[in-house]
């Protein structure tokens, strides 16, 4: 009997291991993919058709003009994804799990009325030599992420926190997307200023 319970609890404990240290779920690669392909197209079409002059305008000397939210987006691509590598080092707690859930992430990341600063490796200093330059750059940065959440067997992702902004591996490709779509608003809101040159 005393051999069988043995037997028993290191079979719940190894349950119990599995259950938190699974691989993202199809609804939560198709989640992550829908949003990370969305808003890939939000902003080829915000940048489609702008001429020379209405990428580099910009509406007062501190503001950030089309082109360099473009060449901010690809910076910022490739930091949370190696933030994301970060992450995925760490041995998956089950005492480790986001206070926010993945709606709250991507409303906080799309948020327009509360303003932020970018830190200083991604404030845009011209390192891509032009708008288009930064987009094909930002696109095929974008295509890489799609292509790792659509077939990524990393285990334990929502036990894995990204320390400083408490969400979880999964979350990271969340907050990908959803920075994204913040500024295409932004570009939307440079666009459809009375100064924009038409």
């Amino acid at each position: 009997m005393r051999k069988f319970l043995m037997v028993l609890s290191t079979l719940c404990l190894l349950l119990g291991q599995l259950a938190f240290a699974q691989t993202l779920t199809q609804g939560e690669r198709d989640r992550a993919m829908s949003e990370l392909h969305a808003t890939r197209k939000l902003l080829i079409d915000a940048l489609a058709g702008l001429n020379e002059k209405q990428l580099e305008f910009k509406d007062t000397p501190e503001s950030w003009s089309v082109a360099e939210i473009a060449e901010h987006l690809a910076l910022t691509e490739d930091l949370l994804f190696s933030s994301y590598q970060k992450v995925a080092a760490q041995t998956a707690d089950p005492a480790k799990t986001s206070a926010v859930k993945d709606e709250q992430v991507l409303a906080l990341m799309k948020n327009r009325e509360e303003k932020r600063r970018a830190p200083g490796a991604l404030i845009p200093k011209r390192t891509f030599p032009s708008a288009q330059a930064a987009l094909a750059e930002f696109k095929q940065r974008r295509d890489r992420t799609i292509r790792f959440v659509e077939t990524t067997k990393d285990e334990g992702l929502r036990h894995k926190l990204l320390e400083g902004f408490n969400c979880d591996g999964y979350q990271i490709f969340l907050m990908m997307a959803g920075h994204t779509e913040r500024h295409v608003m932004q570009i939307n809101e440079v666009k459809g200023g009375a100064k924009f040159p038409r």
